[in-house]
């Protein structure tokens, strides 16, 4: 499984998951490439990560330009430089990557109990908006999937058909 909460520095969580840096109180929104691409790092901390690795795992097979992930990394290092307190930072490896630097603390992944101690925040408003965005992403999704279904039994049955046409011609 997945960690969502890694400790950046004293005070200081970032979460995957909500794409966000929280210090004390106050986030920091990251995009969606800068967090992947934090969250591959806090990953494997001390570790070089090549940039054909960020590039499949932050991209996939989507093709980009080697300035889109420099940008990306030039966007969260402009993001990071504004905590004083942060006790890690992205070092760029000439000709094969990044890495983050970061001592024993730092850039430790948390398990969501400790991390919640530390984020305190009110979920209520957010829950119910969650929920009410759920429920319709829910019934978009299963409309999507029965479409899907419906299409898939269509051209399973043409195939069929096809298939024992073929077959009473010979």
């Amino acid at each position: 499984m997945s960690e969502r909460f890694y400790f950046l520095g004293e005070g200081i969580i970032f979460d995957s998951l909500k794409r966000e840096i929280v210090i004390d109180n106050d986030r920091l929104r990251l995009g969606g490439r800068e967090s992947e691409i934090l969250k591959l790092l806090c990953d494997n901390p001390n570790k070089i990560i090549t940039k054909e690795d960020i590039h499949i795992k932050v991209w996939g097979s989507i093709y980009v330009s080697g300035t889109s992930l420099t940008k990306a990394i030039s966007n969260l290092r402009k993001l990071l430089s504004t905590i004083s307190t942060l006790a890690c930072e992205i070092k760029t490896i000439p000709k094969e990557g990044y890495t983050l630097i970061s001592d024993n603390l730092s850039a430790m992944k948390m398990p969501a109990y400790l991390a919640t101690d530390v984020i305190q925040e009110d979920y209520s408003s957010e829950e119910v908006t969650f929920h009410q965005n759920s429920t319709e992403a829910t019934s978009d999704i299963f409309l999507q999937k029965s479409m899907l279904y419906s299409i898939l039994l269509v051209s399973v049955i043409s195939s069929s058909i096809t298939f024992f046409i073929n077959i009473l011609w010979l």
